[in-house]
């Protein structure tokens, strides 16, 4: 019924194996899980046997990337349907999987199934902070606003999929670098007009990404969607697909554009300092976003 997908890399998976094997225990349904190790360090490598005998686990010899990796399941998985959960989720509830099955078969025609995550409400160390706020303010919005904007809420930490879909519409392995995969996998299943679902069966994103390694994170990703918009057929479609580019565009159209970048060479040093040292502005880090895809747009 469903191949529970886990792509991994420098990140200990034992605990979210463990809490699925233990749900899959109380399933009559078939149920297997893979994991992908996209070539970690052998401290992060899954050493228990226990573990590994129940699983199907695959360590590739060099790093592919998010996309390429995703892609790679389709190789191994047995099911129909593909649940593809980050290594860095936890599942918020015991019947976690019992609730994917269920809207298998409430909702036949529905072909993709997004759960939805969240962050615990405990706050991090503020070397931490950053990434932790801005998934609270701008990634938690509950199932039913998602499912007004279906597929730009699209996220892939925590999915289902029908099997011959995502056969037929995978990532785009052309983006080797980091960010924003989803963002095209979002828009592609909108040209393609597939059924997609949000739902409340959350997980607990843990992402521990530093201040300084989220910004950074943050601006390679917008590489990639620059580089995406110089590859799509329908540049104008996508550019409004996306908020940040649309942003962009609107700036350019009112001839505001140079202004823009003045105040950005001005001031992205003192934001991004602000931002690293913990004290989260979610206007200032969208001035960034935008200044940003200005300048590597000149």
């Amino acid at each position: 019924m469903i191949s529970i997908c886990i792509p991994t890399y420098n990140y200990d998976v034992n605990s979210l194996i463990e809490n699925l094997l233990s749900q899959i225990k109380k399933s009559n349904e078939k149920i297997e899980i893979i994991v992908i190790d996209d070539a970690s360090e052998e401290k992060y490598l899954i050493k228990d046997s226990h573990i590994i005998h129940q699983i199907k686990y695959v360590v590739l010899p060099q790093n592919i990337g998010r996309a390429k990796i995703r892609n790679r399941f389709i190789d191994f998985a047995s099911y129909d349907y593909l649940l593809f959960l980050d290594s860095d989720t936890m599942p918020v509830s015991d019947n976690f999987i019992e609730n994917y099955l269920k809207v298998i078969k409430k909702y036949p025609h529905i072909k993709v199934f997004c759960g939805g995550h969240i962050y615990k409400e405990l706050k991090p160390e503020r070397k931490y902070f950053l990434r932790w706020y801005y998934g609270k303010k701008r990634e938690c919005n509950n199932f039913q606003k998602k499912n007004k904007n279906l597929y730009h809420s699209f996220k892939t930490a925590n999915f289902l999929i029908d099997k011959k879909i995502f056969s037929d519409i995978k990532f785009d392995e052309t983006l080797s670098q980091y960010g924003h995969e989803d963002t095209l996998f979002g828009y592609m299943l909108k040209k393609n007009n597939v059924n997609i679902l949000h739902i409340n069966n959350l997980v607990y994103h843990l992402d521990n990404t530093s201040n300084k390694q989220f910004i950074s994170n943050t601006l390679v990703g917008i590489h990639n969607l620059v580089y995406i918009v110089s590859k799509v057929n329908d540049k104008e479609e996508f550019i409004h697909f996306v908020r940040l580019l649309n942003m962009a565009d609107k700036i350019e159209n009112l001839h505001l554009k140079w202004l823009v970048l003045l105040i950005y060479y001005i001031l992205a040093p003192i934001i991004k300092l602000l931002l690293i040292q913990g004290f989260p502005s979610l206007l200032l880090f969208d001035f960034l976003k935008i200044g940003y895809v200005l300048k590597i747009k000149c």
